[in-house]
């Protein structure tokens, strides 16, 4: 009996050590086709987040009248049990990274210092809402969303 409990133990110790409990499935919430509702007439903003593989990949649009004037990539990802958001920006050489350093329902906060703006990113759902903060010490901007159905 003392051999299986030891046994049952070790199992158990083995499966649960170097493993994480962190899903990208914690982020699931921000999935969905979202619409910009604090722009003025003729200008129109989208993002759009769905689930790829082991990350949530994104895609943010501005258009103005029919013209697209704006495409930014977006990815959530997941790397040695850390969350980075990842924004592929025109004009940008690189993709930029922010740490995910506050993750919890139905909000997440990324940031890096280093960048000159933003330096911090936040995204907030309520019910069909969505509002993503960026800043960067007194200057902040904020988009306002709605799920599209």
């Amino acid at each position: 009996m003392r051999a299986i409990l030891m046994l049952a133990g070790l199992t158990l110790f083995i499966s649960c050590s170097g493993q994480s409990d962190m899903s990208i499935k914690e982020i699931a919430w921000m999935m969905g086709n979202w619409e910009r509702t604090d722009l003025k007439p003729g200008k129109k903003g989208y993002e759009i987040w769905s689930l790829e593989n082991a990350d949530l990949v994104g895609m943010g649009v501005s258009i103005t009248g029919s013209d697209t004037t704006f495409v930014e990539k977006l990815r959530i990802e997941l790397v040695n049990n850390v969350f980075y958001y990842v924004a592929e920006v025109p004009g940008n050489s690189e993709p930029t990274r922010f740490e995910v350093t506050v993750l919890r329902q139905n909000y997440l906060k990324c940031e890096n210092p280093t960048h000159d703006f933003p330096k911090e990113i936040i995204y907030e759902r309520d019910g069909e809402r969505l509002t993503a903060i960026i800043a960067a010490g007194q200057k902040k901007m904020s988009f306002a969303f709605r799920e599209m159905k």
